[in-house]
């Protein structure tokens, strides 16, 4: 029965995301809140753990996705860069080292974007052995 409440709540959702009709929302609104506890725990679980997945998933294309890129020249993600100890020696291996010309150092810097970005309070920040978890996870994929 749980599974039958699972997937039809995804398949509404799909069907949302997909047509952005709101009568599915609606629809989709209507179910969540008919949903009894011991249900709603069942599919939030679920959709949390679809949703871990699908953020493995992602990581493993951005690593392979930077991986070719890098193997190719282009700028590494500065998220997953090693930090230069100054600017002007970072400035150095870009050219030197990676060979970029100053004019892509700085068509690069010019492009430069800053995104507010809104996290969980640290109190609730995810346990070590999930994160080992997810490792593993992203390793086998």
């Amino acid at each position: 029965m749980e599974k039958a409440i699972v997937q039809e709540v995804y398949e509404i959702s799909a069907e949302y995301e997909e047509k952005r009709d709101p009568k599915k929302l609606e629809e989709f609104g209507n179910m969540i809140t008919s949903l009894d506890a011991g249900d709603s725990i069942v599919v939030a679980m679920s959709f949390s753990h679809m949703l871990n997945l699908a953020n493995l998933a992602e990581e493993v294309q951005i690593s392979r996705r930077r991986r070719k890129k890098v193997k190719k020249g282009h700028f590494a993600d500065e998220n997953n860069a090693t930090t230069e100890s100054n600017i002007e020696e970072t400035l150095k291996k870009l050219v030197f080292g990676l060979k970029k010309s100053p004019r892509e150092v700085f068509d690069a810097l010019k492009n430069q974007t800053v995104d507010l970005v809104l996290t969980t309070h640290p109190t609730q920040s995810i346990r070590r052995s999930l994160h080992q978890k997810h490792a593993r996870i992203r390793n086998s994929v």
